[in-house]
């Protein structure tokens, strides 16, 4: 009895023209293999490039392309360094300062309006290096033109391109075959304590000031995330979930190349039995070709004859032919499908794992990647994780952000009294805000115009100047302006319309008592003149009376 089988492929390219049956012999080179993906695994970069600099834990490179490799990685990288660049800035006084002086607060403004790149798109470069490589540079342009040469503008530089010498001091920058030289800001001091420059060409120490200024290197302020083990170049969030990104990468290959570039089959043909075959051999003993060998007599070419027609014309008959040894010949021919569940096709559970540790590494809660994630009780829990992503992540995103200008408005600019500011970031429910805000305001917490400025320029609200309504409280549904007296609402913009009507409601009221009783006034009028002018008399003094009760009780 002769027991042979085969496996069924075709090329994805051209699934009817090129078809293929596989013995089983073969069946080994489809499984797939235990490897690392080297492009990813840890290594040091041992080259020439390298000497006398820092090598940083991780390649530069490499890190940045897993932004490539993981779509869940690029969407937590683009939506943190969303989130931290902020929407708006200001410029506020310092607590403690009593200067009313605001040519400080304008030096700061002119130079972040003269930026060449929006202050909150530098932000955001900066943060996405940090997050997606564990480090980021920023170069300092100053004015040449400025005796004192103040900074003019900011350039986030491109860290892959970047080497930190091992004196901590310099940065080399490295561009095919072309090199430029930048001293870390603040570092450029010898033991001594004495300052030095860097030539930009040659990365050479000299004096300082000993350089023309186009031969000096430029300063950078460098960012890095902290970690024990590389303190210069940092270390990146995505790191401790390679393994995922393995994984995931993995799963795809699965699903994509194993199936269409490998052409993993979708059924097996198994033929047992005394049945004949081709029997010339393919090869000699020696391992040479058989030139009288003819693939077309055998048996597996005749079988994938047949089975392409079933490939051509889907849900068609299927007639395999097998010649026997002989009419009392017993042949057996099975078509057995493969395996076609989901372990075979999608991985979906695996892939889930995948993308949540990803999503932990960043910090970043799934429903910011625009995924909707219920609770163990099947409630959304949205806002729980972003009170958390907003204070443990873009917060304190923000506040690194920001202290890069306060670092140059304090040493460069002398700017003591006031300082730059992002802000808040706010990713909570806005009716449930505006609700807290106008019950602080109803309470008396905050005044009109603190309640418009927090709560209604997103909607267009301003505040109106040289407006005293803006300093007033609401207290029991009254409007008290600053010395705690209620304001009229048709008073309008005037505190005393109330006390200035009643005044003149009253002295209208005096002049016509006048008008009525003058002191020349003709004693010898007759009994009935002078009953009709004490009955006006009468009449002023009770309308008097009763403008003053009115006003009282509306006071």
């Amino acid at each position: 009895m002769v027991s042979d089988a085969w496996i069924v492929t075709t090329d994805p390219d051209n699934p009817y023209e090129s078809f293929e049956i596989f013995d089983r012999s073969i069946m080994n080179q489809f499984a797939i293999k235990n490897r690392s993906i080297n492009s990813l695994t840890k290594e040091k970069e041992e080259n020439k490039q390298w000497d006398g600099f820092k090598t940083p834990t991780y390649p530069l490179e490499k890190l940045a392309q897993l932004l490539e490799y993981n779509t869940w990685h690029k969407k937590c990288c683009d939506a943190i360094s969303t989130d931290a660049m902020g929407t708006e800035w200001t410029i506020v006084k310092k607590n403690n300062s009593t200067t009313d002086d605001e040519s400080q607060k304008q030096m700061l403004i002119d130079f972040i309006e003269g930026l060449t790149t929006d202050i909150h798109q530098i932000f955001k470069e900066i943060t996405y290096d940090r997050r997606s490589i564990g480090c980021a540079a920023l170069e300092i342009i100053r004015d040449p033109n400025d005796s004192e040469h103040k900074p003019i503008d900011l350039h986030p530089l491109t860290v892959t391109d970047l080497h930190r010498h091992n004196d901590n001091c310099r940065i080399k920058q490295q561009v095919g075959t072309q090199e430029a030289w930048f001293i870390e800001y603040g570092t450029n001091f010898n033991e001594k304590g004495e300052k030095f420059d860097v030539n930009c060409n040659t990365g050479i120490k000299v004096p300082f000031g000993s350089l023309p200024y186009e031969q000096t290197a430029n300063e950078v302020i460098w960012f890095r995330e902290y970690a024990p083990q590389s303190k210069t170049y940092g270390l990146a969030n995505i790191v401790p979930a390679l393994n995922a990104i393995y994984g995931d990468l993995g799963r795809a290959e699965y699903n994509t190349k194993f199936f269409e570039n490998y052409g993993l089959p979708a059924f097996a043909i198994t033929v047992t039995g005394d049945f004949q075959d081709y029997d010339v051999p393919e090869y000699f003993e020696d391992g040479t070709p058989n030139p009288e060998y003819d693939v077309k007599q055998t048996l597996r070419y005749k079988i994938s004859k047949q089975i392409k027609e079933v490939i051509k014309n889907p849900h068609s008959a299927v007639t395999i032919t097998v010649p026997s040894l002989g009419e009392d010949s017993n042949v057996d021919v099975n078509i057995q499908p493969l395996s076609v569940d989901q372990k075979d096709s999608s991985f979906v559970v695996y892939r889930s794992d995948n993308r949540e540790e990803v999503a932990a590494a960043n910090g970043v809660p799934l429903y910011r990647l625009g995924l909707a994630i219920n609770g163990s009780l099947s409630g959304n829990v949205a806002t729980e994780t972003s009170n958390i992503y907003s204070d443990s992540v873009i917060q304190p995103l923000r506040t690194e952000n920001a202290n890069i200008i306060n670092t140059l408005a304090l040493n460069e600019f002398e700017v003591t009294d006031y300082i730059f500011s992002l802000d808040v970031y706010r990713k909570k429910d806005e009716q449930k805000e505006i609700q807290n805000g106008t019950t602080l305001f109803e309470h008396g917490a905050l005044t009109l115009g603190e309640y418009i400025n927090y709560f209604g320029k997103k909607y267009g609200a301003t505040v109106p100047e040289n407006s005293f309504l803006m300093n007033c409280r609401c207290i029991g549904n009254t409007l008290i302006d600053e010395n705690g007296t209620p304001v009229s609402q048709q008073g309008g913009a005037n505190p005393n319309f109330l006390g200035n009507l009643e005044k003149q409601l009253v002295d209208e009221s005096e002049e016509i008592e006048d008008e009525n009783n003058p002191d020349n006034a003709q004693t010898n009028q007759n009994n009935t003149s002078s009953i009709e002018d004490t009955s006006k008399k009468s009449n002023t003094h009770t309308i008097t009376r009763t403008i003053q009760r009115a006003f009282n009780n509306r006071k």
